[in-house]
């Protein structure tokens, strides 16, 4: 081996071909440190990634971006090399091509400072329900890359969205919802204002017969008497937690009827556990209705 080594060497230098060998070399090197060092970044990341759950840190975006970085200055050493230059010198030659160089790294710049800020003021994490309309987003985040934020919607489709986004427009975390001790029903129905009348003793005493008020209530109208059995309905359900604000309340009438909101909310924050019982309290409140001599307010039929 040491001869055949040797005998290369001798070739060479008869030949004067040390100089461009060696930068040839040193070139090799360069190329085979920063794909090393690239493999140790994916190899870290994946590393922490594993053992982080709810991932704060936008990890494959910074160690894409010093992947990035890595290359760069292994492609300065490589022209430095094979040109037989000072690293300053190719570096001095690229102050020309600032404006192209920013272009072309644009999109990597932007993703970086968005990754860092998104990362500081914890704005989204791997596994966070966002919904971002502009961009017809409406699901989960399943990766948080340097230039894009994957989202794979309640369809099963994945919208991307780049990472400077996050930034300069608006979006909606729901994370917060789902870590909170209880999710929020805040939803009308719709009363005609031509049902609503004076309570007459009769019908008091009718309701009460019912169930549907106390004996000590004395409501003025139907619709007074129909929120009492809605506050009550509302308490005494075992899913809407009482640790948080449960009420019912009337907004400003509208030609659409006068709204009595339900604003209270559920234990869970399942979805689906949480959706059968918004479902169960408003069939509850459609078949009450009526008894209280009150009409929910229709577009094509009923006229306020």
């Amino acid at each position: 081996m040491m001869q055949i080594i040797k005998a290369v060497n001798d070739w060479a230098i008869a030949n004067g071909l040390v100089e461009p060998l060696s930068r040839v070399w040193n070139a090799a090197v360069a190329i085979v440190c920063a794909a090393l060092l690239s493999s140790a970044i994916t190899f870290i990341r994946s590393y922490f990634k594993s053992r982080i759950k709810g991932q704060v840190l936008a990890l494959k975006t910074f160690s894409q971006m010093l992947k990035v970085l890595i290359w760069f200055v292994a492609a300065i050493v490589v022209v430095s090399s094979l040109m037989g230059k000072s690293p300053t010198f190719v570096l001095s030659g690229l102050g020309a091509l600032t404006a192209v160089l920013m272009l072309i790294f644009r999109d990597s710049l932007l993703g970086l400072v968005a990754g860092i800020q998104v990362s500081q003021n914890d704005m989204v994490r791997l596994g966070d329900w966002i919904t971002m309309s502009k961009y017809n987003a409406d699901g989960t985040v399943i990766d948080i890359a340097l230039t894009t934020v994957k989202v794979r919607n309640f369809d099963n489709t994945v919208t991307m969205i780049p990472s400077s986004a996050l930034i300069s427009d608006a979006f909606v975390n729901w994370r917060y919802m789902s870590t909170s001790k209880g999710r929020r029903i805040k939803r009308p129905v719709w009363i005609s204002v031509t049902s609503i009348q004076e309570l007459t003793e009769e019908k008091r005493e009718s309701l009460v017969s019912q169930g549907l008020i106390g004996k000590d209530d004395r409501p003025v109208s139907n619709l007074a008497a129909f929120e009492i059995w809605l506050r009550r309905m509302l308490a005494e359900n075992e899913d809407i937690t009482d640790e948080l604000t449960c009420m019912v309340r009337q907004t400003e009438a509208e030609d659409t009827g006068i709204p009595v909101e339900v604003y209270a909310f559920t234990k869970t924050r399942d979805w689906e556990e949480y959706e059968k019982i918004q479902t169960d309290i408003f069939d509850r409140i459609f078949v009450a209705v009526p008894k209280f001599d009150l009409r929910i307010y229709q577009r094509t039929g009923d006229k306020v």
